[in-house]
This record gives structure tokens, C-alpha cells and sequence, in this order.
């Protein structure tokens, strides 16, 4: 009875040591996002940003992501968006390419664009590829050297003040080439089905939102020697 005593009291120890180290970085995590929240745009941005929205099966969200995108608040002359869309897409209805194209058709918007792959793609990674050799031929000036390349899910809903974000992030760090903006999706749970593959789909937002808060940004922070705590 020794040994299974013993070794039951340090899986507790082990569990009660992690539990409190989580707290703890989520306690540090929600500090800082507060602080993030609580800052100014002082200065005016000047990043030019290209957002990237490849899409596949989402006709029913197309239009939802392009007008929520649309309306980050980022200067209009300093951001392009870019809607890719494929022919590998099967559809009994309209496609998203198709539904897509029927509403930049009856809107005008001057810094959206939409490609649309004629289906030789084989991924989500082939068509950002195809849409950039595109891009780069249709506009090459939507961007330039020190243009941004942002790469969103078409289920993205990031904050108003995102681009802003970036672009102080840039200013700050001149010298990364690259951004990370933690990610957590947990809309549309009406829109699941139910069962055991319904409630699965349910926990993974709610366990990386947890993993979000507990080890990225701590992550992020400390590989950074940034401090937490301070104000």
C-alpha cells in the first residue's frame, strides 16, 4: 500500500505545482492584455498591410469576413484584402467563388480583391502560393518590401484595433518579420452538430483559448524579456 500511496501523492503534488504555475500565467496574461487594451494610438500608422483570406466550403461566412474585415479601423490607403477562392470547391448551391464574386460585383470596394483559383490547387498553402504569383503580376504595387502579409481563416473575427496592433508592433520591433496574433474561435457552437463529435468540436476552442492565455502569450512575453507586471 506504500508505493501506490506514495505515487498517488506525487501526481497530486505534480497537479496541484501545474494548476497553481497556470493560474499564475493566466493571472499575468490577463494583466497584460488589460494593459494592450488600456494603451493609445499615438501616432498614425504607416505599415502597409496585405490580408490574406483563402477560403474553401464557406459560401455561407464569405461576405460576413470580407465586411468584417473591411471595417478594421486601419487608414483605407494603407490595407489591401485579398479573397482567394477555388474551382476544386463542389457545390449543389453557389459556390463560395460564386457568392464572392456576386457581392464584390454589387459593392464598391477599391482595396478588395478576389482571386480565384481555376482548381489546379491541391491545399489551403497552393492557393495562398498561386494567389500571390497572381498578385504579383494583376497589382504589384498592393504592396511592397515593407508591406505586412497578414493570412486569416475566413471564420477570423480579430478585434477592431488589430491592424493598429500590428502596426505598433512593427514600429516597435523593426527588426522580426513576423507576427503572431493569438487566435481563439469560439462562435458558432449553435451551428455544431450534437453527439460526441459535436461536444468534442465544442472543448478544442474553449482548450486552446486556455492554452492561448496559459502558454503563448507567458511564452511570447518571456522569449521576448518582457515584463509582465510592469505598467
Amino acid at each position: 500500500m506504500i508505493v501506490p500511496t506514495l505515487l498517488a501523492s506525487m501526481v497530486a503534488m505534480f497537479a496541484l505545482v501545474h494548476n497553481l504555475w497556470a493560474i499564475g500565467n493566466l493571472w499575468f496574461a490577463q494583466r497584460w492584455i488589460s494593459q494592450q487594451r488600456s494603451r493609445t494610438y499615438d501616432e498614425e500608422p504607416k505599415t502597409s498591410v496585405t490580408i490574406m483570406l483563402p477560403m474553401f466550403d464557406e459560401a455561407a461566412i464569405a461576405v460576413e469576413t470580407i465586411r468584417h474585415f473591411i471595417k478594421l479601423s486601419y487608414p483605407s490607403h494603407l490595407v489591401r484584402i485579398v479573397v482567394i477562392t477555388t474551382r476544386r470547391e463542389q457545390s449543389d448551391d453557389q459556390t463560395t467563388s460564386e457568392r464572392v464574386s456576386e457581392y464584390l460585383a454589387s459593392s464598391s470596394h477599391c482595396n478588395v480583391k478576389h482571386y480565384a483559383s481555376d482548381g489546379t490547387d491541391t491545399c489551403k498553402a497552393d492557393q495562398l502560393n498561386q494567389a500571390i504569383s497572381w498578385l504579383d503580376k494583376e497589382s504589384p504595387r498592393w504592396w511592397t518590401e515593407s508591406s505586412m502579409i497578414g493570412v486569416y481563416d475566413a471564420d477570423s473575427r480579430p478585434e477592431i484595433n488589430s491592424l493598429k496592433d500590428l502596426d505598433r508592433a512593427v514600429r516597435e520591433h523593426p527588426h522580426d518579420h513576423a507576427f503572431q496574433q493569438p487566435a481563439v474561435y469560439i462562435a458558432g457552437f449553435d451551428k455544431l452538430p450534437g453527439g460526441f463529435i459535436g461536444h468534442y468540436l465544442r472543448s478544442r476552442p474553449l482548450y486552446n483559448f486556455r492554452f492561448c492565455l496559459y502558454r503563448e502569450i507567458p511564452g511570447f512575453l518571456r522569449s521576448k524579456g518582457l515584463n509582465m507586471t510592469r505598467s
